[in-house]
């Protein structure tokens, strides 16, 4: 069956760079896209101020052989009616995608702003 695919040979990762994406997309409907090659890892949708997305993805597969099927069997394939394009992430697209994560961090996890240092004489 297709449960424990993670012990089919060529077990390493692949990130793959997802395009043409519509605005509309979600890690759900990502994650849904790629279940049926093996553990998705990762999704990252990298996106504007705006908080639209920029019309791609990197999704993270936990197995390079399924990956590189996924790649075959699902492109040009319609997700919210516009066909995606896949290929391997380029190596400057690695350094791409750690910087946008940096940027985006905060908006991810939310944490509660250091209390200002005057605080306490404010508050008397």
């Amino acid at each position: 069956g297709g449960v424990g695919v993670v012990g089919v040979g060529g077990g390493s990762p692949m990130v793959l760079y997802v395009g043409n994406l519509s605005a509309r997309v979600t890690h759900e409907d990502l994650y849904q896209a790629f279940a049926s090659y093996g553990r998705v890892i990762r999704c990252e949708i990298p996106t504007a101020k705006g908080g639209a997305n920029k019309g791609f993805a990197f999704v993270t597969l936990s197995n390079s052989q399924l990956a590189a099927q996924a790649m075959k069997d699902l492109q040009g394939v319609n997700v919210m009616d516009k066909p995606i394009t896949l290929r391997r992430r380029a190596k400057n697209e690695a350094k791409l995608s750690r910087q946008n994560a940096r940027k985006s961090r905060g908006a991810k996890k939310p944490r509660a702003p250091p209390p200002p240092r005057d605080a306490a004489a404010a508050a008397a």
